[in-house]
């Protein structure tokens, strides 16, 4: 028998008619079947109802005419230019970590390029190829997930793990590898003036333009979440508010070219892509501040600055701020 506990005084209820209703449903009608998951749902609710495990309640109901095709675990997708990860895991409906844990070849966020094969999971955890000496048990203790979703998902009821094998690990999670601390040492040298201030610069709350505009002025370009702005190359790149610099690369960086992005707190975030030079590696800057200098590297036809605003994880239209 299936019971349950209510949250607030742990007083159990019976819920398994509705249960069994379902699952015997399952087995001839798949409407009808979602039809009493949904009532299921209402009376979870309703009363504060927490299914053990939350497994029947939050698993898709297949036919068994259909299994095969319905237990699809994870599809590919091809990149494609403009693509970024934290925009394909929007689309999907799950994490931009759930994305990377899943690709091996992705290193950061920034790694990904267009014609690249990315495995998108069907939800939120990680696809994970089975290692000898593997248990459902351990792996679901190593990735901090449940036995019981994991059996669950991918339908291994009674039926043993084959190395080589791969699953779908709901709700899983990677321990990310902590950064070794570093010690700068001091220099009389020009390159301690490549790093903004270590104590805390609080934003303004507005944003100024983030360059020089040229005769050409400025567009929203391929994307409307972004501006080009484009320039000579040189022409010099300012903070659009204070705040801490969080990356500063070079290299090619998924397109973006030469890159920084900017943490100005309260959510809001800018980047700045395509720069021939960056001149604050790490740290605070003040607004209007020099961060670096315009340029043509990564994706780009022309010197130009590409900028982007964002909020609360994604990406917004710059032209509306100012």
């Amino acid at each position: 028998m299936i019971r349950s506990q209510r949250a607030a005084d742990d007083k159990e209820i019976d819920i398994t008619e509705l249960e069994a209703v379902a699952m015997a449903a399952s087995f001839i009608d798949t409407e009808m079947a979602n039809k009493v998951y949904e009532e299921i749902a209402n009376n979870e609710s309703d009363s504060q109802i927490i299914l053990a495990g939350n497994t029947i309640a939050n698993t898709s109901v297949i036919s068994t005419e259909s299994s095969a095709k319905i237990d699809k675990k994870w599809e590919k997708y091809i990149v494609n230019s403009g693509d970024t990860l934290s925009g394909i895991a929007t689309k999907f409906g799950v994490t931009t970590n759930s994305i990377k844990w899943s690709n091996s070849r992705i290193k950061d966020i920034d790694s990904i390029k267009p014609g690249m094969t990315l495995y998108i999971p069907a939800a939120t955890g990680i696809i994970y190829k089975v290692q000898k000496g593997d248990t459902i048990d351990l792996i679901a203790a190593k990735y901090k997930s449940k036995a019981s979703l994991i059996v669950s998902y991918n339908d291994l009821y009674g039926e043993d793990l084959n190395v080589g094998q791969s699953i779908l690990i709901p709700n899983g999670q990677k321990e990310e590898p902590k950064p070794t601390p570093t010690t700068r040492v001091a220099s009389t040298s020009s390159s301690s003036s490549r790093y903004g201030s270590s104590t805390y610069i609080a934003r303004t709350g507005t944003f100024r333009f983030p360059t020089l505009v040229g005769r050409n002025g400025y567009y929203n370009g391929y994307h409307w979440w972004a501006i080009d702005i484009p320039n000579n190359i040189g022409t010099p790149i300012y903070a659009a508010d204070s705040g801490r610099i969080v990356e500063a690369r070079y290299g090619w960086n998924g397109g973006y070219g030469n890159t920084i992005l900017i943490n100005h707190g309260d959510g809001f975030q800018t980047r700045y892509a395509h720069m021939t030079t960056l001149k604050i590696l790490g740290g605070y800057v003040r607004k209007g501040q020099v961060i670096g200098y315009m340029g043509s590297t990564g994706r780009s036809t022309g010197s130009h600055l590409h900028f982007e605003v964002i909020r609360n994880g994604s990406r917004t239209n710059p032209i509306y701020y100012f």
